[in-house]
């Protein structure tokens, strides 16, 4: 029994080290970040953000919804290479580090915050550089991080949600047979699994990757 109870205590302690979601990096300036706060040289450092020279609307449009999902953007590419030669948790499936990097880095603003607008679009480059989003925004960033790891277009969308006239996004992915639909903005703890249509009351009406736009 003492034995056992070693070995429960031992894998105990390894769980969260395996299954991290931060980096060590990650863990050590967090915890500065919670006892001195963020200091305003950081902020004033920041470089200039670049948006995408486009006339592509940036408002909800069934034509359009599917050029947001950018698996081949330069940016993008060097983030996805970076969150999996990082990251701490070397036992951690792929698609859980990046939903964990996006849920954790990127902070949730509203467009009319950001961009003065009501509804605004960002590619995923803008919201890496931004290090803020909306709901759709953290999905397109989560879809196009997945599609540029390499999943395929009939294993993880956006979908787009409607309560009420109001309109959320998340991310549906099928791994090992199971459907998983993600609130990327929860980090990780807002998760549901299974074939369904809604997700934080709201009823899906449509999806999209870059290859793909499909309604409900």
């Amino acid at each position: 029994m003492k034995k056992l109870a070693l070995i429960v205590i031992i894998i105990a302690v390894l769980i969260p080290v395996i299954i991290a979601p931060f980096t060590l990096k990650d863990q050590i300036q967090g915890f500065f970040s919670f006892l001195f706060g963020n200091s305003g040289d950081e902020q004033d450092s920041k470089p200039d953000v670049y948006f995408a020279d486009t006339n592509i609307s940036r408002v909800f449009n069934e034509t359009s919804c599917s050029l947001f999902i950018t698996p081949n953007d330069p940016m993008l590419i060097d983030l996805k290479n970076e969150i999996l030669q990082d990251a701490l948790a070397i036992l951690t499936p792929d698609w859980m580090k990046f939903r964990d990097w996006v849920g954790n880095k990127i902070e949730y603003r509203s467009d009319p915050e950001i961009h003065g607008e009501r509804d605004f679009w960002q590619f995923s480059n803008e919201t890496i550089q931004l290090e803020t989003g909306d709901c759709e925004d953290f999905s397109i960033l989560l879809c196009s991080l997945l599609r540029s790891n390499g999943w395929e277009t009939d294993s993880v969308y956006v979908v787009v949600g409607e309560q009420n006239n109001q309109y959320h996004a998340w991310v549906r992915l099928i791994w090992n047979n199971y459907t998983y639909n993600i609130e990327p903005q929860g980090s990780g703890f807002d998760m549901f699994i299974g074939d369904v249509t809604y997700l934080s009351g709201y009823q899906a009406v449509c999806y999209f990757n870059d290859q793909e736009f499909g309604t409900y």
